[in-house]
């Protein structure tokens, strides 16, 4: 690929960039053009910038921004708000044709913008995949955490149950699921709002379509990014059609006892299947 602040043709007849769809181009257009940008391909930016530069919907750029990461051009760390370009500084940073070595005066300033980056774990990512670059940057290590952690290892009985027994396991969605205070953070450092009108249709489909999970507060915080209850494009209401499926069931149904679904045998991974339930609510307070 050619270089990347600065175009040139191979940009555009590069075949990973031309498997791209034009909304999808501008967005990395804009990733490796816009103000914000640090020539290591790192660097902090405002999500709603994008949209009010690019003249693209918050839902394209979402999107667009899952298939970049999907194709290995971006990765994303909305905790911090960052962004990584992969192989931006593969073509930013200058290199020796006699040496092949990177020029040392660039990489000492990808060493001091790192240090201004709040320890952010796409650092690391980055200096794996930059190892020939030899960034004169350590990434922290929390040596009290890591003694702690043995210490804590040494002290705990010995396990009988296998590896695979320990991992975790999926439920489906607790009853008393509400809005937790890590959804809430996530919430607010990605401009998300109408959180109860989320959740709302969150659990209606969950419960619905039988879905199982191992992170519910992960789950939500995606079906919030989707907008799986059409929430954003809808004033912040839920659906008349989804106010509409909360009243069908019949709390006193011997089979779904009011969920809308009930178990109907086993997957061949031993685990339940679950079926929509068609009994009808009764006359009284709706059912959750």
């Amino acid at each position: 690929m050619g270089s990347y602040s600065q175009f040139r043709d191979a940009f555009w007849t590069d075949p990973d960039i031309r498997k791209l769809s034009p909304e999808e181009k501008l967005l990395f257009v804009w990733f490796i053009t816009n103000p914000y940008r640090h020539y290591s391909g790192l660097y902090f930016f405002e999500f709603g910038s994008i949209s009010r530069q690019t003249g693209l919907s918050e839902k394209t750029v979402r999107k667009g921004m899952d298939t970049l990461s999907e194709h290995g051009f971006i990765k994303y760390n909305p905790t911090f708000s960052m962004v990584w370009i992969k192989k931006m500084a593969r073509h930013e940073i200058r290199r020796s044709e006699k040496t092949g070595s990177y020029s040392e005066k660039q990489t000492k300033g990808v060493a001091n913008h790192f240090q201004t980056l709040h320890n952010c774990p796409l650092i690391k990512d980055f200096l794996d995949y930059y190892t020939d670059m030899e960034i004169p940057y350590r990434y922290p290590i929390r040596q009290e955490e890591e003694k702690e952690e043995i210490k804590r290892e040494e002290e705990r009985p010995p396990c009988t149950l296998s590896k695979k027994s320990a991992k975790k396991i999926k439920s489906r969605i607790p009853d008393d699921f509400k809005i937790s205070d890590r959804v809430r953070e996530w919430a607010r450092k990605n401009n998300f709002d109408h959180l109860q009108e989320h959740l709302e249709a969150f659990k209606l489909r969950a419960q619905a379509r039988g879905y199982e999970y191992v992170d519910w507060d992960a789950a939500f915080m995606n079906a919030i990014r989707e907008d799986w209850g059409k929430i954003r494009g809808n004033g912040g209401t839920l659906p008349q059609d989804a106010v509409l499926a909360k009243k069908r069931h019949d709390p006193e149904c011997p089979r779904c006892r009011g969920s809308g679904t009930y178990c109907c045998g086993a997957m061949p991974d031993g685990s339940p299947a679950y079926k929509p339930c068609d009994c009808e609510m009764k006359d009284g307070p709706a059912a959750n």
